[in-house]
């Protein structure tokens, strides 16, 4: 069984790797620490929550404060990328499809 891992959608590989969350506390399962200690930072406290009326998902660092919420997959920037880029090489290939069709 795999760990949880906290990954930063970004260009840096170090963030993009991840970093493993522990449990901070067994009775709590929203509760965890990110081990920051081998880049001088220490241990923070990462606590996740889940909206109970639209069951949104959100993390909650310690470090700033700072609080993230998770996007929906429809409003994730990189499928729309990955859709607009599908759409112009469908769009490339059709029109080489057509030049060499009337040469």
């Amino acid at each position: 069984m795999g760990e949880l891992v906290l990954r930063f959608l970004t260009p840096l590989p170090a963030l993009y790797r991840g970093f493993p969350l522990r449990p901070a506390d067994e009775k709590d399962p929203y509760a965890f620490e990110l081990d920051l200690d081998e880049f001088g930072l220490g241990i923070f406290p990462v606590v996740f929550s889940r909206d109970s009326a639209t069951g949104d998902m959100a993390a909650h660092f310690e470090v700033m404060p700072l609080t993230v919420h998770k996007r929906p997959e429809r409003t994730n920037p990189r499928r729309w990328a990955e859709s607009a880029a599908a759409v112009a090489a469908s769009a490339v290939l059709v029109r080489r499809h057509r030049a060499r069709r009337t040469a």
